[in-house]
This record gives structure tokens, C-alpha cells and sequence, in this order.
């Protein structure tokens, strides 16, 4: 099939088929039908050439709409939480872009960019994880720390707690990974991430802002305040002459 001649739709059509056997598990997708698309996204099947303008290239446009692809196959809503504990600059800043280009990159021999849809996929789940966890002690979302103004000229900011973005970055990283070896520092650190929550969802640890304040309402307030709700229920009990026969 050459890309280059075939008609849009019928390109769209080929495309979906791939898309909808790899997102329903189906156990193997031609060779030469995924090169196809690959070629098309790289725009050798188009005549692409570095000199198109930006946002304009068709193999930069089918790029991004085949991460929306992946992104709704998926079942993952990269935008759907109100406060996201860590970013892609986090994780560049943490572990640094050569080990995230390594990670995620299959389309270029050598790697030579981050595939920031897988990126932003594994800090979503990373951020659910934490949230698992977060949730047994606070109400979510989480209202966040309030950051002073930096500079001094510019409005106070709401972050997420620092500690969090930590933990967050930690276990997207170790869902980067496809097989890390038990004692290797990845693994490591995503179960002290994981004992990390563990012990705030507990209280034996607190999460805290650097800034001072509270990261969140904390749902044991509702009893403390009296503004939960108590139901009580007593069975009603009868006094009579047989139940007290023998006092």
C-alpha cells in the first residue's frame, strides 16, 4: 500500500483497523502495515521535507492526531486532574532528557527525542497511584501549597506539595521502565515511593507545605468538626415481666 497515492479516507480507514487491533489486544499487526504508517508520520511517504513550515508539515499534523489516538485508546485523560503533582519538566529535571529519550523513544535509530505522550501517560497513572493513597486521609482533589511570589512582582502560585511531586516523578519512572531489575535503583525507589505512602496514608507520616499552611482538608476534620454526618441506630428495648423473671 503507497501512502503517497491513496486516497485520505481510505488511509484514515487503514489506520483505524491498526489503531483498533492494537488498543483490543489483537495478537499481531503486519510488518509492513506499520512501517507504512511510520513512513507516513516521518513523511517519506508524502515528500515531507524539514523545510515545511511548522504546525503545517502532514506528517507533524498525523503525529499529533495519532497521540490523541493513543492517548483515547487507552482510557487515559492526560488533562483530567485539577492540580498535577509533577510534569515532563520534573521528570527531565530529576533524571535528566538523555534517559527519558532512551525510555521512550521507538520510532528514531538512535533515540534522539522524548515521546512525551508516553511521558505524560506514566506520570497520569504515577498521579493515581498517589492519589490511592492520599485519598484515605484527604479529601481530593487537593486544594495544594500556596508558593510565594518569585519574583516579588509576580502573584503567589499553587503548587502541589513538593514531597508529592517526588513520589509522583519516582513511580512514573519505574513505569517507563519494562524490566528493571529487582535491586536496581529504579526499583528501589519506586518501593520507598510506594512505603512512603504507606505511612502518610496512615499518619505516620505528614504531608506538609515548605510555605506553611495545609495541602489539603484533611477528612478526619468532618468528625473532629462535628460536620459528618453519625448515624446511630438502637434496637428498641421492652421492659416487661419475662425479661425480668429471675432478677
Amino acid at each position: 500500500m503507497g501512502l503517497g497515492a491513496a486516497a485520505p479516507g481510505a488511509t484514515v480507514v487503514a489506520l483505524a483497523g491498526l489503531a483498533a487491533g492494537a488498543a483490543s489486544g489483537a495478537a499481531s499487526v503486519p510488518a509492513h502495515a506499520w512501517q507504512t504508517v511510520l513512513a507516513w508520520i516521518t513523511g517519506t511517504a508524502t515528500g515531507e521535507t524539514a523545510a515545511d513550515p511548522a504546525g503545517t508539515a502532514p506528517g507533524a499534523a498525523f503525529a499529533a492526531f495519532l497521540a490523541l489516538i493513543v492517548g483515547e485508546a487507552s482510557g487515559v485523560e492526560l488533562d483530567d486532574y485539577p492540580m498535577k503533582y509533577a510534569t515532563l519538566a520534573d521528570m527531565v529535571t530529576r533524571f535528566g532528557q538523555t534517559e527519558l529519550v532512551q525510555l521512550t523513544d521507538t520510532l528514531h535509530r538512535p533515540p534522539s527525542t522524548i515521546d512525551t505522550t508516553r511521558v505524560q501517560i506514566a506520570i497520569h497513572d504515577a498521579q493515581m497511584e498517589v492519589d490511592s493513597a492520599i485519598g484515605r486521609i484527604y479529601r481530593l482533589p487537593l486544594a495544594g501549597c500556596v508558593r510565594p511570589p518569585v519574583p516579588p512582582a509576580t502573584e503567589p502560585s499553587v503548587v502541589a506539595p513538593p514531597q508529592l511531586t517526588r513520589l509522583t516523578c519516582d513511580i512514573a519512572r519505574y513505569f517507563l521502565y519494562d524490566d528493571a531489575a529487582p535491586e536496581n535503583e529504579v526499583v528501589r525507589r519506586y518501593k520507598q515511593a510506594r512505603a512512603t505512602l504507606d505511612d502518610l496514608a496512615s499518619g505516620t507520616l505528614q504531608l506538609a507545605c515548605p510555605w506553611g499552611g495545609s495541602p489539603g482538608e484533611l477528612i478526619a476534620a468532618d468528625a473532629q468538626s462535628g460536620s459528618a454526618e453519625v448515624y446511630d441506630f438502637f434496637a428498641p428495648r421492652q421492659i416487661t415481666d419475662d425479661a425480668l423473671r429471675g432478677f
